[in-house]
C-alpha cells in the first residue's frame, strides 16, 4: 500500500500567486455596487442551454439573502435574451451583471 502526500491545491496556489497582479491591474472591483456580495458564474451548457434551469438559477440569484455579482459570458447572455429573462435580471437590485 502506498502513502498519500498532501501537496497543496494548484487552483488555490495559482489564485494566491496572481492576486497581487490582479489587484495592481484590474479596476473591476470599482464597478461593483455592493459592499458585500457572492460571486457566481453560469456558463456550462447543462445550466445555460436548459431554459428552466437557467431561469431558476437567475431567480435564485435575485432572491438570494446576499447580493450576487455575476460575470456574464456572452453565451449565457444570449440564452437569457432568447428566453426573455435578461431584461428582468438587469432590473434586479440584488444581482449585478458584469461583462466577462
Amino acid at each position: 500500500m502506498g502513502k498519500i502526500y498532501v501537496t497543496g491545491n494548484t487552483v488555490i496556489d495559482a489564485v494566491m500567486q496572481h492576486i497581487p497582479i490582479a489587484e495592481g491591474k484590474s479596476k473591476i472591483i470599482d464597478t461593483i455596487v455592493f459592499e458585500k456580495f457572492a460571486l457566481a458564474t453560469v456558463h456550462r451548457a447543462e445550466n445555460v442551454d436548459n431554459p428552466v434551469i437557467l431561469k431558476n438559477l437567475m431567480e435564485a440569484f435575485m432572491e438570494s439573502p446576499i447580493p450576487i455579482v455575476c460575470p456574464m459570458h456572452p453565451r449565457t447572455k444570449k440564452r437569457l435574451k432568447q428566453n426573455r429573462v435578461y431584461a428582468k435580471i438587469k432590473k434586479s437590485k440584488n444581482l449585478q451583471i458584469l461583462p466577462q
